[in-house]
């Protein structure tokens, strides 16, 4: 494994190494080779910072989301930004490791991607999610055929399963995060009571609550409901907690646990 790991190391040393000659003797570039070679580093600088940006981004929306809305429009227009930068550079960056040496802009739009999809998962609770699964279908093979029309470097099938994956990981935190973050609706709201609390002894102590039945009559939810750890603390066994209901803005019903306003519940 270690061996086989040097001899990938080195080869993309070389491929890199193989890319900057080309660069110098590339004359649109610049009239002499020192100006290719600066050009070269300038292009290099951008794409380490475009991937700096893209991994701090994903750092801000992972661990410190606040504002909240700020951390997930960063997260979100990181790929974008990164689709973009190269296209605009297409002769320079490459989305992945390039055989022909160029820069990779992977954590610019991998990592805010996969943190946009893990932040939607645990702070949105959506009632319609199975609706949610064909749309992130349909928008991740738009977007996968789209990056793959600009950027026709993307070809193997290493780059293709990236790509595929990032797009499905975008799609859903997107849709998941416009659905309820546009929704301007009024809720409907409904009782339940904590029939138990319970926090998992695995990796991450998981806080739940086990619910009586709430919801419309012709379609009551019960059983367990993962909730945040500042409001699994505010409640005990036995107290009162309400379910916020809305539409959604893209039509995907969702929920929000909470503490009940007098006399708004049914």
């Amino acid at each position: 494994m270690t061996a086989t790991r040097a001899t990938k190391t080195n080869k993309a040393k070389q491929q890199r190494a193989a890319f900057l000659l080309a660069l110098e003797g590339d004359a649109a570039l610049g009239a002499t080779p020192d100006e290719r070679r600066a050009m070269g580093r300038r292009m290099q600088g951008i794409a380490l910072a475009g991937n700096v940006a893209g991994a701090l981004a994903a750092l801000w929306a992972a661990f410190w989301p606040s504002p909240y809305v700020w951390s997930i429009l960063a997260a979100a227009a990181m790929p974008v930004l990164a689709i973009a930068l190269q296209r605009w550079g297409r002769r320079f960056f490459a989305f992945g490791q390039a055989p022909d040496g160029r820069f990779a802009l992977i954590v610019m739009y991998a990592a805010p991607a996969a943190v946009l999809a893990i932040r939607a998962a645990s702070d949105i609770a959506l009632i319609d999610w199975p609706m949610l699964l064909p749309v992130v279908a349909v928008v991740a093979a738009a977007c996968g055929a789209l990056v793959a029309a600009l950027c026709p470097d993307v070809r193997n099938l290493a780059g293709i399963g990236l790509l595929a994956l990032t797009c499905a990981l975008y799609a859903y935190g997107v849709i998941a995060q416009a659905d309820v973050r546009l929704d301007d609706s009024q809720p409907t709201i409904y009782q339940a009571t904590i029939m138990e609390r319970l926090v998992s002894t695995g990796r991450g102590h998981a806080h739940t609550f086990v619910l009586s039945d709430w919801g419309p009559d012709d379609d009551k939810m019960s059983g367990s409901f993962g909730v945040k750890p500042d409001l699994f603390d505010r409640f005990q066994e036995g107290d009162t907690i309400c379910a916020f209901v809305k539409p959604g803005f893209l039509r995907l019903t969702w929920y929000a646990l909470d503490g009940c306003p007098a006399g708004q519940a049914q």
